[in-house]
């Protein structure tokens, strides 16, 4: 078991270190160009957000992106609070152009999300989507950082990054932006690669042109998420478009971390419950792959506990997993404006992989919340 152990613990340093080097060929885009003329359409899906879409309206009033080549298209989804009171008393001061939609019973797609989205991007005006979420926080120069990178590369999918606000500054917090940092390096890592497996609507840009090429979210429209990372797939599979990841702290989207526990695994199931869909042969693999290590680390942290001298071998493997780790999060900390703190760091590396397990297998059949809908697994 633990030589078994042993090669897969190879495998993982040998992943960690593609990821590492795949980060650091990721380089900087700077255009030279100084004139910005893309007409942008950001789509923004709410559902009872009174309380921080204010914040991103805020946000995006001052953006440095010329406010005549973009707009804003808000879809409310049944919002049970004052939502779109707040929308509507907020066009007289925007200085963007701000439409406001209501998502209809007769939608699109089973998906109340994915629906929305596409009913925007039937209303937008823009050439490039840009997507995020009714609680996030975005910076002065995100659209203009991200129209830069879409002139520079030529992609037709661009990938930002998603970290979180830290308020309030405890531990729970601390853990969950940097277990979400190692998120954000893995994506890029795959992307960098050629490989794009993750990425978030939170933070997202692509063509409405290779949107319509593929059909939009047809064929992925029951699936109550994925409105990011399957449509991402859908893109990559066309040998017509490139997925291009955005390194530039500039186009950092914040949100807020889950308050307590029971959100935060409501979140993670949410999150997970996507996998068993992919009909992307990489991301199953990846999402495999990562199970299966973390799976066989437990039964090996159980077997160890028998033998002293096992327990020194497996011990020995999980330093050297460890090290790779802190490398690799060091360097996504650092890009994220983040301390690092290593006790969170050796938190981690305990909890989680017990809660990777118990997230992947409960995600398999569990109901979940979100915004006061129960969703029932397909």
């Amino acid at each position: 078991m633990l030589y078994f152990f042993a090669c897969y613990t190879a495998l993982y340093i040998l992943f960690i270190v593609a990821l590492i080097a795949g980060w650091i060929k990721t380089k900087k885009t700077i255009p030279l160009r100084k004139l910005s003329n893309t007409k942008i359409s950001v789509i923004i899906p709410v559902r009872n957000e009174a309380e921080n879409l204010p914040k991103l309206l805020n946000d995006l009033n001052e953006q440095t992106y010329p406010f005549e080549n973009f707009e804003v298209i808000v879809i409310d989804d049944h919002s049970e609070d004052d939502t779109l009171e707040i929308l509507h008393s907020f066009q007289s001061r925007s200085r963007y152009a701000l439409r406001v939609y209501a998502l209809t019973e007769e939608k699109k797609y089973n998906s109340f999300k994915k629906s929305a989205i596409h009913m925007a991007i039937e209303k937008s005006q823009g050439e490039l989507i840009v997507t995020t979420d009714g609680d996030c926080r975005v910076n002065k120069e995100w659209l203009k950082t991200i129209e830069e990178h879409y002139v520079a590369t030529g992609a037709s999918f661009l990938v930002g990054s998603v970290s979180f606000i830290d308020t309030p500054d405890n531990l729970f917090t601390r853990m969950q932006i940097m277990e979400h940092a190692s998120i954000t390096g893995t994506t890029c890592g795959c992307i960098a690669w050629h490989r794009p497996t993750m990425c978030s609507g939170a933070n997202l840009a692509y063509t409405k042109a290779a949107y319509n090429e593929v059909n939009g979210f047809d064929g992925i429209g029951n699936i109550a998420s994925g409105d990011d990372e399957m449509l991402m797939h859908k893109i990559a599979e066309s040998n017509n478009h490139k997925i291009a990841f955005i390194k530039n702290s500039s186009s950092i989207v914040l949100t807020y971390p889950a308050k307590k526990l029971k959100e935060f695994y409501q979140q993670r199931i949410r999150w997970a419950s996507k996998w068993k869909h992919y009909q992307n042969t990489d991301t199953k693999i990846l999402a495999l792959f990562i199970f299966f290590y973390h799976f066989t680390l437990l039964i090996c942290a159980v077997y160890s506990l028998m033998n002293p001298r096992n327990a020194v071998i497996f011990l020995t493997l999980i330093a050297m997993k460890i090290s790779f780790e802190f490398v690799f999060l060091h360097l996504i900390m650092k890009f994220l404006h983040k301390k690092f703190y290593l006790l969170v760091f050796f938190l981690l590396a305990i909890f989680h992989p017990v809660y990777v397990v118990i997230i992947a297998l409960r995600s398999r059949f569990e109901k979940y919340g979100w915004k006061g809908r129960t969703i029932q697994q397909i």
